[in-house]
């Protein structure tokens, strides 16, 4: 009848650990994106540091040796073109200091979101000491070679470099702003699988519990009411099948005795007659009846075996039904109402 039930959908332990690994190796390859974004912006902005310091410098030494047939006052617009650069660059520098906190921030809870698998994973692992329990490790490793720094630059450089510079610091806060979203939505898929896959397998466990429990009882009507029933039964049938057979003994020795007695009779006496006729058929029919009864005795025995034997078939798959369930609804269950799961 079992194989006629519709199971629910179900998820494998391998299907279970390479979805957390799969996930885990995401969390770790973000974690390392964001690593070698902070590692870029750290040197970014000492390369822009670096440059516009060396541009300012060059800007002093020009500015102290003013050429004095300039129709325009040169110096006043370089100086506000730096200030403008530098706000633009201080400001990109702000920006990309904030977003680095935020990334951060996004680093622990992905770190904690890591740990708080470790605990449903330990319990699910508990659970199937008595079944099976692989492992997986995840891989790990990025590298991230930085540019080489240019040694000087022009005014043309200068102003290439600067809003180019704005330009990155713009596209790295993008990138910032979509791998934030990205470790969002990791987290939050991380957490969902997570509690479905708990549901799903307390489901599954409950819906096993049940089916066991289920089996367990029938199997315990069936020992009690039937088969205790029929093993007292064919033993009555044996008794009185031996009762029966020690009767028809004695029949059988009342019979030849007085067929003995009469064959004693002298002379013409001795005789066939109906009553000589009607002994040796009554001896006759009695041992008939023992050979029939013997049979029955002995098939009686052998069904008092079988069902013996079933008796301890049943006892044997009874026990082995109380075993499982302690191990399901005892120890598993027990363990999983301790898993607790919460998303960061």
């Amino acid at each position: 009848m079992a194989g006629l039930v519709r199971q629910p959908q179900r998820f494998t332990h391998e299907e279970w650990t390479y979805s957390n690994n799969l996930k885990y190796r995401s969390a770790e390859k973000e974690r390392e994106i964001s690593q070698g974004l902070q590692n870029e912006c750290d040197r970014l902005i000492e390369e822009t540091a670096k440059r516009t310091e060396k541009t300012l410098k060059d800007v002093e030494k020009k500015f102290g040796r003013p050429l004095l047939y300039e129709k325009f006052h040169v110096p006043d617009l370089r100086i506000a073109n730096v200030k403008y650069w530098k706000s633009e660059v201080n400001k990109k520098l702000q920006d990309t200091s904030e977003e680095t906190e935020i990334l951060d921030e996004y680093f622990i809870r992905l770190k904690k979101t890591l740990e708080a698998t470790e605990e449903p994973l330990h319990f699910a692992q508990q659970c199937l000491l008595s079944r099976l329990k692989p492992t997986d490790e995840l891989p790990s490793g990025f590298t991230n070679v930085p540019k080489t720094e240019p040694n000087s630059f022009t005014p043309e450089e200068w102003q290439t470099f600067s809003t180019a510079s704005v330009e990155s610091g713009d596209r790295q806060l993008q990138n910032s702003h979509e791998l934030r979203s990205i470790i969002d939505g990791i987290i939050q898929q991380v957490a969902s699988d997570i509690k479905r896959q708990i549901e799903t397998t307390n489901r599954a466990l409950n819906k096993r519990i049940s089916e066991t429990r289920s089996s367990k009882a029938k199997l315990e009507e069936h020992l009690s009411a039937i088969l205790h029933l029929e093993i007292s039964n064919i033993e009555d049938t044996l008794r009185e099948l031996e009762k029966a057979i020690q009767d028809k003994d004695g029949a059988l020795r009342l019979a030849e005795t007085r067929l003995g007695i009469r064959k004693e009779r002298p002379n013409v006496e001795l005789c066939r007659d109906p009553a000589n006729y009607r002994l040796i058929q009554e001896v006759e029919e009695i041992k008939r009846d023992i050979e029939q009864l013997r049979q029955r005795l002995h098939a009686a025995h052998a069904s008092l075996k079988a069902l013996c034997r079933r008796q301890l078939d049943l006892e044997e798959e009874i026990q082995i039904k109380a075993a499982t369930l302690f191990i399901d609804e005892v120890q598993c269950m027990g363990i999983r109402e301790s898993i607790k799961f919460s998303s960061f």
